[in-house]
């Protein structure tokens, strides 16, 4: 049986001026119907997210297509002027097959994601499925949580 290839994963950021938000009353019903599942398909493009930040001024897509020009086509129809950046993307389950978020890195023999040991050993301190997982990101200088002061 031949394992299908996935459909590349993208996110595209079209970043805007305020007095040019394509979300603004004279341009919203544009960007609705031009942002839509209907019109992203008559580009091959799938919309799998979407979102506005809105003190950015930043609308963000996460779709699947089989090429970015076919992202950048798909876009172009946003109402107003902006800059758009089309960038490749992969699931965390892909990232994690892979070996990271970086470029293909071969893997490493005995490795096992899930549990984060290797030849089937689990490492005690690894963060396995099932396992409360923060960032360092989240923590203060002294290792607490940053909520907590």
């Amino acid at each position: 049986m031949t394992k299908e290839l996935p459909i590349p994963l993208f996110v595209a950021q079209h970043h805007h001026r305020p007095e040019d938000c394509p979300a603004a009353p004279c341009r919203g019903m544009l960007l609705l119907s031009s942002v839509s599942a209907a019109t992203a398909a008559r580009y091959g493009v799938t919309i799998q997210a979407e979102a506005f930040f809105e003190q950015e001024h930043l609308l963000l897509l996460v779709v699947q297509a089989a090429t970015p020009q076919a992202v950048h086509r798909f876009l172009a129809c946003v109402p107003g002027p902006g800059q758009l950046r089309v960038l490749p993307a992969r699931t965390a389950e892909e990232a994690v097959e892979r070996g990271g978020c970086g470029p293909d890195l071969p893997p490493v023999p005995g490795d096992d994601p899930v549990t984060g040991g290797r030849d089937g050993v689990a490492d005690p301190g690894a963060t396995g499925h099932g396992a409360q997982h923060q960032s360092h990101a989240d923590h203060n200088s002294e290792g607490e949580p940053d909520d907590v002061r």
